[in-house]
């Protein structure tokens, strides 16, 4: 089995986070976040994606498609299957939904530590791994739930089946800590380009890395890269 991990196309709240880096709430035409839409460059994104996986040998395109139910990444696996000759369904699946912020939603990092000093504090003092926001998730409570998907969703399907899964950059993270063995507390020094993609191959139980973290060509010959600084994140 083949496996590709897509993080969604660049969002329409991340471009506003990075042309705003001094903004501590989120505006309120993003919000919520799991509806919020795609930037322009994401849009080229998509079509990058789409064009990419309607150029891989036949034996080499999706045949099963699943993602986050959050918008971003809907148009982002939907996009990418789009121009196939088969149609594939993405389905959706909640446990590759992005990690939850508790109380630190609809607000950005420099308004997480604004606004809530004492547990800002603390997530450094513990570390963005460990750390769990009042009424959120840390990584091992989503890495958890990207095991459960596995053990339902992917050990389920056929050993011949090519699957793509649209997500998010935590989960694309938890891709490569639970499925290549990459180092936890790394991988949360680094970021995950968006509109990247990482292949796995997958046989009984085992994965083994192929790639990681490609980025689609543009067919006009646009840099496509984006990714938000982890500066000061870890």
């Amino acid at each position: 089995m083949r496996i590709y991990v897509l993080r969604h196309v660049e969002s329409a709240p991340m471009r506003w986070r990075m042309n705003n880096p001094d903004a501590e709430d989120v505006i309120a035409e993003l919000l919520p976040d799991s509806a919020a839409g795609v930037s322009p460059l994401g849009e080229e994104q998509i079509e990058a994606l789409a064009l990419h996986f309607a150029a891989l040998p036949e034996d080499e395109q999706p045949t099963h498609g699943f993602g986050s139910p959050f918008n971003r990444t809907v148009l982002t696996g939907e996009g990418a299957l789009s121009k196939l000759p088969k149609k594939v369904v993405l389905v959706r699946d909640d446990r590759l939904r992005e990690i939850d912020f508790g109380i630190f939603d609809k607000l950005t990092k420099k308004g997480r530590a604004a606004r809530f000093p004492e547990q800002w504090a603390e997530r450094r003092k513990v570390g963005k791994i460990n750390y769990r926001p009042e009424g959120g998730e840390n990584w091992f409570d989503v890495g958890d739930r990207f095991d459960e998907f596995t053990k339902e969703q992917i050990d389920a399907l056929p050993d011949d089946a090519i699957v793509l899964i649209s997500t998010h950059e935590t989960l694309v993270s938890c891709s490569l800590w639970k499925w290549a063995g990459e180092d936890v507390e790394e991988l949360g020094r680094k970021g995950i380009p968006s509109a990247s993609i990482t292949t796995f191959d997958y046989k009984d139980g085992q994965c083994t890395l192929v790639s990681k973290l490609i980025l689609p060509a543009s067919p006009n010959g646009k840099d496509l890269f984006s990714m938000e600084t982890k500066e000061k994140d870890a």
